[in-house]
């Protein structure tokens, strides 16, 4: 048998060794928890038992024993078929139990943690294990083997870290409680897929698929399933289009360790917003095979077209990611023309006709429950302001896009680079007597806001004239383009709105939540592309450590600086945003007592 088979499952006996030793004194508690136990962890200590006996066996057995089973585990498609069927078994196992965490009490949760790590883990290496001894398997790329600790790293920040859990609060049920009743008892099903008057008349089908799960595996249940779809689809087909490993840990990592739908821990139904850019991902994939393929397959169109519709009844703020993609068909239509690519135009043509239709569709449905929306309140827009008004409108505009667009460019950023280093560490400031010099220091922010506008534009021009000038068969700057262009066109509804004091301050980040999809892809792209022209190797792994860094260390460190941010706009009466950067000193100490003291 390959060393490489041995070591990967001689691996398993150690697991074996500290699972028993630390679970042995706490039978007691699993028992209280035999449904769970039964369904779930017994197959992972079935598994654990089978792969023990294996290791022994491969260890006892002759040369030639083993040169036999080694033929079998290599041609034999039922052994193929019973691994992947295992490991899915141990992987759903595991993820079942990781997503309901938050279900059991703390002492059941210690006890059973290391049955749902032990099954993480065989889960895995049997993949992995497969991955090197299957004929089928060993010329492909083994791209995804990060994977496991990708997602491993991410439920550690949102579950043990910044604690959702703690801080989720069930959205329907407070703040629409008398109208979720009304809705959910007597509504039809199909219902449900229409603006709903109870909940001011918008299309709100996130809420009810959030309602829906939450009450099956918890509102933080909901948190992590729904950050688990989007890693799971935005790793698989970003590699399926670009086939690049750097370009999917990247953009994964921007997506889930971003710090801009931290305002979920004031109104929770912005957790669907992970799903929703899971949608749109799948659209950008959808769309971008359909132009691509030389034959027009009738399946990608109509999956574009659910993708979309689905994405249209979740949320009104799909009129944001429509706005960017409209602009970026638009403009694949003019250059495809242009460098004479006609089968390439008509296929953009068709899918900015869809964007047209279901657009026009969507409004229809719209007016028909409200007269003309946001006239007032939050969310009034820029056009319900009196006649000659019109440069109070135009500011309004022009002052909300150089907010979103800053918010945008700098979410994975560390806050002393973004802020008032001033008003963040002297808080006598906040007090100050003359308020004209805490405002000084209030919007000091925009002047930051100026300068990354300023640097994107000019960056953006530039590779727009290099596409233009450009040959016709040269796309190497083109994908980078339209991601731009995704960012550039952000927060495109909520830029029409009119000025209120709590947008004074950049905080709301899930306002750009389509601009932050777009600005990871750019990143994305950006690094895969220096990557691959930067002649020393040695270099791009400190290139890629150092985003790593600043973007883990954003992670832990910008949250309490958005909650301060929160404090100063006065929509505190939420309570607090978590803090993972005092939950991880509190957890270093533990180990090293004297740690920054």
């Amino acid at each position: 048998m390959k060393r490489k088979f041995i070591g990967v499952f001689a691996t398993f006996f150690v697991q074996i060794i500290l699972f028993l030793s630390i679970n042995y004194f706490n039978v007691g508690l699993i028992a209280v928890n035999d449904p769970f136990f039964i369904y779930l962890f017994l197959p992972i200590i079935v598994s654990a038992i089978i792969f023990l006996l294996l290791l022994l066996f491969f260890i006892l057995a002759s040369h030639q024993v083993i040169q036999k089973i080694e033929l079998i585990f290599q041609k034999n498609k039922l052994i193929l078929y019973l691994g992947l069927f295992l490991a899915g078994i141990l992987l759903f196992s595991s993820a079942s139990f990781f997503i309901v965490a938050d279900s059991f009490l703390p002492e059941v949760y210690k006890s059973l943690l290391p049955f749902g790590l032990l099954g993480y883990v065989l889960g895995w290496e049997l993949l992995i294990s497969l991955s090197f001894i299957r004929e089928e398997f060993n010329r492909k790329s083994r791209f995804w083997f990060g994977l496991p600790i990708l997602i491993a790293a991410n439920y550690f920040l949102w579950h043990d870290l910044v604690v959702v859990g703690r801080y989720l609060d069930e959205f329907l049920p407070n703040v629409y409680p008398g109208q979720a009743e009304i809705v959910l008892t007597n509504y039809h099903w199909w219902e449900l897929l229409l603006p709903i008057r109870e909940f001011q008349g918008m299309w709100q089908f996130e809420l009810i698929i959030v309602y829906l799960l939450e009450n099956i595996i918890g509102i933080s249940g909901v948190w992590h399933l729904f950050q688990l779809i989007l890693i799971l689809i935005a790793f698989f087909l970003s590699w399926k289009v670009f086939r690049s490993t750097i370009f999917s840990y990247i953009l994964v990592m921007c997506l889930v360790f971003g710090t801009h739908l931290y305002h979920a821990f004031q109104y929770s139904s912005i957790t669907a917003f992970y799903l929703l850019q899971a949608v749109f991902i799948l659209f950008l994939y959808l769309a971008y095979r359909f132009i691509k393929q030389e034959k027009r397959k009738a399946s990608l169109l109509i999956g574009i077209v659910l993708t979309l519709s689905l994405a249209a009844i979740m949320y009104e703020g799909w009129l944001d990611f429509f706005a960017g993609i409209w602009l970026v068909t638009g403009f694949l239509i003019v250059y495809f023309r242009k460098n004479e690519k006609f089968q390439f135009m008509q296929r953009s043509a068709i899918i900015f006709g869809i964007l047209n239709i279901i657009f026009l569709i969507y409004m229809l449905i719209k007016f028909t429950y409200l007269p003309f929306p946001h006239t007032s309140g939050e969310s009034a827009m820029v056009f319900s302001y009196p006649r000659g008004s019109f440069w109070r409108g135009l500011e309004d505009i022009v002052s909300n896009y150089f907010k979103y667009l800053y918010m945008t460019l700098t979410n994975f950023l560390p806050p002393e680079l973004i802020f008032s280093n001033a008003l963040y560490q002297y808080e006598e400031l906040q007090t100050h007597s003359n308020s004209v010099i805490v405002y000084n220091y209030l919007l000091y922010w925009r002047y930051f806001a100026g300068v990354a506008v300023t640097l994107f534009y000019s960056f953006f021009i530039k590779i727009l004239k290099k596409i233009c000038n450009s040959k016709s068969t040269d796309y190497l700057f083109l994908p980078l383009l339209i991601f731009l262009a995704m960012t550039a066109v952000n927060g495109a509804t909520h830029t029409l709105l009119m000025f209120r004091p709590t947008r004074l301050f950049p905080h709301a980040g899930y306002h750009v939540y389509q601009g932050i999809l777009g600005f990871s892809l750019s990143i994305a792209y950006g690094v895969d592309l220096a990557s691959k022209r930067i002649k020393n190797n040695a270099i791009i792994p400190i290139l890629i450590g150092m985003f790593t860094i600043i973007l883990l260390y954003s992670a832990i460190r910008r949250p309490n600086y958005l909650w301060h941010i929160v404090e100063m706009a006065g929509i505190d009466h939420q309570g607090p945003y978590p803090n993972p950067l005092a939950v991880l000193i509190i957890k270093i100490r533990r180990i090293f007592p004297g740690f920054l003291l």
